[in-house]
């Protein structure tokens, strides 16, 4: 989403906020530094933080998983030198909490559809006409799993029991939090290294099996910051992602810069440029 976290904490002073086109942004009263998130900013720290590290995240079968487990636990060990207090938290049941939480089928569909239905002034489209054209990459299964799902959400029977889940594992997270006086929880926000084309031409994952942890946050909706947390065999990158509080996103912003500062994760890509590329660019 952005280079930086100033960069980032610019971007949502532009886009957080009240639009009475979209109800859902209401929600906007309930955060107290919406508008002034670069402002938040502040002078970066890490005093008092206490933040959980979840097992589960670790929890890769993947033959790249230590890699990346390695770069996660050796920037949690340098902000634990920092002042961070990190402790070590379980959720057993947070794979059946994210199959259960899931609706990218049931939703996904009609929020295209309403979406593309209100472009004005660009070629319309529906995700049925896509579909059919197959205007999509060959790779990504999830637009066969869209083209099996509901019009609408609710007319599907498992709709509202998987709404109702998210408030649940919403709840089961906060526990979590309250049990162990947790500012955040933090953990590697994929299992796996990049994958290779050859992987993805393999079928090794499907979208909704690819091992990512940032549905925990998305799926509870909780707010979460992925950041850098390093690189493995030098020069793949490796990140995490931070988990806070409803509307704690000022919060988690602090958190991320503190990091930016201290570690410095940004690094320019190199780029093997042959001489056929650089003639198709010029």
């Amino acid at each position: 989403m952005a280079r930086s976290v100033r960069d980032l904490a610019k971007l949502l002073d532009v886009l957080v906020g009240y639009d009475p086109q979209d109800p859902y942004t209401a929600v906007t009263v309930l955060a107290r530094e919406a508008g002034a998130y670069e402002a938040s900013l502040g002078v970066a720290s890490f005093n008092g933080l206490r933040i959980g590290v979840l097992k589960q995240g670790f929890d890769g079968q993947d033959e790249t998983s230590p890699e990346v487990n390695a770069v996660v636990r050796s920037l949690i060990k340098r902000l634990g030198e920092a002042g961070v207090d990190f402790v070590d938290v379980e959720l057993p049941d947070v794979a059946d909490w994210i199959g259960r939480t899931s609706l990218y089928v049931q939703q996904s569909k009609y929020d295209l559809n309403r979406f593309m239905g209100t472009r004005t002034g660009t070629a319309r489209h529906t995700f049925e006409e896509i579909y059919a054209n197959k205007w999509f990459h060959p790779l990504n299964d999830l637009f066969h799993n869209l083209h099996e799902g509901p019009a609408t959400p609710d007319s599907a029977p498992e709709y509202y029991p998987q709404r109702l889940a998210q408030q649940e594992f919403q709840r089961v997270l906060l526990n979590l939090y309250a049990a162990n006086r947790l500012d955040f929880i933090i953990y590697p926000n994929v299992k796996v290294l990049p994958p290779k084309y050859t992987d993805l031409e393999a079928q090794k994952w499907t979208c909704l099996t690819f091992p990512t942890n940032t549905v925990i946050a998305s799926q509870s909706h909780l707010p979460a910051i992925s950041m850098p947390a390093g690189f493995a065999g030098g020069q793949l990158p490796v990140g995490v992602e931070v988990v806070g509080k409803p509307y704690a996103e000022a919060s988690l912003l602090k958190f991320a810069y503190a990091c930016e500062q201290l570690t410095k994760p940004r690094r320019a890509p190199e780029l093997d440029v042959n001489s056929n590329t650089k003639r198709n660019a010029s």
